[in-house]
């Protein structure tokens, strides 16, 4: 991955090229607008198939991993200060 940040003995971050940093930041706000939408409507297709006791099919259970590693992405963003559900 390229960095476009340089961390300092501080703990704080200089940019060298404010643009393209500016570019990635959005692409990271997108994937994490991504994830959020994902979870939603996983949770979504998996509350019809409960409704439909199709809880044991194999679509019901690709889209438990699917919704857990959604979440374990979000989770990291969150611990890494890079992504807050409430805002």
């Amino acid at each position: 991955m390229s960095r476009y940040t340089v961390k300092q003995a501080d703990g704080s971050y200089t940019v060298a090229d404010t643009a393209e940093a500016i570019e990635q930041l959005g692409r990271v706000e997108d994937l994490c607008e991504l994830l959020a939408q994902e979870q939603v409507q996983v949770a979504g297709q998996l509350e019809k198939m409960r409704y439909e006791n199709k809880t044991h099919s194999v679509k019901f259970k690709e889209l438990i991993v699917k919704k857990l590693n959604t979440s374990n992405i979000l989770t990291l963003f969150k611990v890494h200060g890079i992504y807050d559900a409430e805002a």
